[in-house]
């Protein structure tokens, strides 16, 4: 062989293996975090039942698994970001000034643009699901209170692409509001004006730029207007001292893989400090003997994790879940369900509107289904099926249903589930909440 060929073997050789040696060296000093939001595949194990589909299976763990992987699609996107602003991630608009937005899921952005609305089906739905929450917080003797946090690009509408066209200003959120106040009691907090004024007035950041949420001026906007409705009071924002830092990552600059350095503002408000951003528990207290002594129960979902955490320097108990269960046996004086607005098209919660009971005697065994709050208004199908059995059979149809409840027979020994279907008509035309019990 000549020594042309052999030095061009070496060449190749050198360059294909070299960041594998070099990885094996260097993979504990390098970032490897797992920025995308799935798992990472694992080292498939070959077998002989599964022996064909090994090759397959070895490519996309490779694929998840090459030296490297992080450093190369951060240069890939950093390349598609910086020369040609262009989005690596079909879920992340980039817009104006570097401003990151995020279509994924239901598409914020189509929905605080007004390129999609609720039609009036849909807003008496949501209605009716809200009303079922109302319903059963007030049972307990606590007061309801709905919060609905406005959309990153509801606020920040003017930071959206050209491309982007506004519809009408009068978009979902609106539409769900008015319609609330006109047919429900419903107490809602839309910080929408709030927000607005204090991102014109005090010149913060109000949401982050690299990330879905607000940040923890927005944090405490929401938070202080929820207090007002609860006749709380709190300093304007204007009152309370904030120090600056600089940020180089929020959960959409991590969907596009890439840093950008000193690109988000983040404010520690003096006292009402927030640790850990958006992260928590699925489910916290925090207790303080200064503060109203108003009980907090809140429902929540990412945007109420900062929410939370300022409401703590003002209310001597807040308890807070992302699993609404977790709030049954909180003993609260108020319940607050909070709601990003990208999420309000089912606000739908699984909380026990429901019971059923068995009772067996000389006349056999009856099941009574009973309301644990008014559900005047609401209509019931049932159907039950037997342990052991495919089979389903109407027990309910089209039915109401008091706090004393509907009892039907079963044959003795029986047990089995019910599957319950609520509407808010008798033809069950226009479902509003699903659930399933034993009996």
């Amino acid at each position: 062989m000549k020594k042309k060929e052999i030095l061009w073997i070496l060449i190749f050789a050198l360059l294909f293996g070299s960041p594998f040696v070099s990885w094996f060296f260097l993979k504990n000093s390098v970032d490897t975090q797992n920025y995308e939001n799935r798992e990472v595949t694992e080292m498939p194990k070959i077998s002989l039942e599964e022996y064909a589909q090994f090759p397959q299976q070895y490519e996309t763990y490779f694929n998840d698994n090459i030296p490297w992987r992080n450093q190369l699609i951060s240069l890939n996107s950093g390349l598609d970001l910086f020369a040609f602003r262009d989005s690596s991630n079909e879920n992340v608009l980039i817009g104006k000034d570097g401003w990151l937005f995020f279509t994924g899921g239901t598409n914020p952005v189509e929905q605080s643009t007004g390129q999609r609305l609720l039609s009036e089906d849909d807003l008496e739905k949501i209605a009716g699901q809200l009303t079922l929450v109302q319903r059963w917080v007030q049972s307990r003797g606590e007061k309801f209170i709905f919060f609905l946090a406005p959309n990153k690009e509801t606020i920040y509408r003017e930071k959206l692409p050209e491309s982007e066209t506004v519809v009408t200003d009068e978009t979902e959120a609106f539409q769900l509001i008015n319609y609330l106040k006109e047919h429900t009691d419903i107490s809602v907090v839309w910080p929408y004006e709030e927000l607005m004024e204090a991102k014109a007035d005090s010149g913060m950041w109000i949401y982050s730029k690299l990330d879905t949420h607000w940040g923890n001026p927005g944090a405490y906007i929401g938070a202080k207007a929820l207090a007002e409705e609860l006749e709380v009071e709190m300093p304007e924002l204007s009152e309370v001292s904030a120090e600056l830092s600089e940020i180089s990552r929020g959960d959409l600059a991590n969907m596009l893989n890439v840093s950008i350095p000193n690109g988000d503002r983040e404010y520690q408000l003096s006292g009402y400090e927030v640790e850990d951003g958006n992260q928590g528990e699925s489910y916290v207290e925090f207790h303080q003997n200064s503060g109203s002594s108003l009980k907090l129960a809140i429902r929540r979902d990412s945007f109420g994790a900062r929410l939370s955490k300022v409401l703590q320097h003002a209310f001597q108990d807040v308890y807070v879940a992302q699993g609404e269960t977790d709030l049954i046996d909180v003993d609260a004086d108020v319940f607050v369900y909070e709601l990003v607005e990208r999420s309000l098209e089912n606000p739908d919660l699984g909380l026990p509107y429901l019971s059923v009971l068995s009772n067996t005697d000389e006349n056999g065994k009856a099941v009574t289904l009973k309301a644990e709050c008014d559900l005047n208004g609401f209509y019931i199908s049932a159907f039950r099926q037997p342990d052991g059995t495919d089979d389903w059979q109407g027990v309910l149809i089209g039915e109401t249903i008091s706090q004393e409840g509907t009892t039907f027979a079963v044959p003795d020994g029986e047990n089995g589930r019910l599957q319950i279907y609520m509407f808010l008509d008798a033809n069950g035309e226009k479902p509003v909440h699903e659930m399933t019990l034993e009996y």
